[in-house]
């Protein structure tokens, strides 16, 4: 059974999705406040967690970046504005999908649900090669986490998800709609600026200078790619 974490102030909002969680047989434990969800995180694994920033968005942003210095768990935010800034913000502390109130709880049942088959699907390996090098970088698909010099880089799981999917097709341009689709699974509202967000984040962990990016680096016009090992000696 998945486990989830809602970090929800609002009672009448945890019992509806408390509820809503049940009937997809999910457990589903709820705080109240981002002091309890740091406790709550220190016992069992979570496979998902729900953080709404709707009253106290820099105390829920706060636990988000701490979480993310210890967890690899799927993050999904809820929050009460459509302002793309406080969206790209919240991406950049670390959360892996982002839906704004009021929702419909048929999105968010979706949401969770690729999320949950995301976590389940890069929790074990999906290719007989579970290692990839480049550029001094050893991404370990066991570990669910990218090393350089054996320290380990922290990949959130999403990520994760972005390298690995550029490093099984390394040298090739790939175009960001498909990045997108195959990465996230849908079409968000967030569109394409989630994954310049993601990439911007790879770049800032992967790369010496993430201002002149060598490993990922943009096709002009078109997408990305993870530079081929000639390309790197040159």
């Amino acid at each position: 059974m998945p486990r989830l974490l809602l970090v929800e102030s609002d009672p009448s909002l945890q019992k509806t999705l408390q509820k809503l969680f049940l009937m997809e047989e999910y457990f589903c434990l709820v705080s109240e406040d981002a002091a309890s969800a740091r406790q709550a995180l220190e016992g069992d694994p979570f496979d998902l967690v729900i953080l709404d920033l709707g009253q106290t968005p820099s105390e829920g942003l706060a636990l988000l970046r701490d979480l993310r210095t210890r967890h690899h768990t799927p993050v999904l935010i809820l929050a009460p504005s459509r302002d793309a800034v406080d969206t790209v913000l919240g991406l950049d502390a670390g959360a892996d999908d982002y839906l704004c109130e009021p929702f419909d709880t048929r999105e968010l049942q979706a949401r969770v649900r690729a999320q949950l088959r995301r976590a389940e699907d890069y929790s074990r390996p999906v290719s007989a090669q579970d290692r990839f090098e480049f550029g001094g970088i050893v991404l370990d698909v066991t570990q669910h986490d990218a090393f350089r010099d054996g320290a380990a880089l922290h990949l959130t799981a999403r990520e994760f998800e972005l390298l690995y999917l550029l490093a099984r097709r390394r040298g090739e341009a790939l175009a960001s709609a498909w990045i997108f689709e195959n990465v996230w699974g849908y079409t968000a509202e967030l569109g394409l600026k989630a994954l310049t967000v993601y990439v911007g984040r790879l770049r800032r962990k992967i790369e010496t200078d993430a201002q002149q990016p060598l490993l990922l680096v943009n096709v002009r016009g078109f997408g990305y790619k993870l530079a081929a090992e000639n390309e790197l000696a040159t």
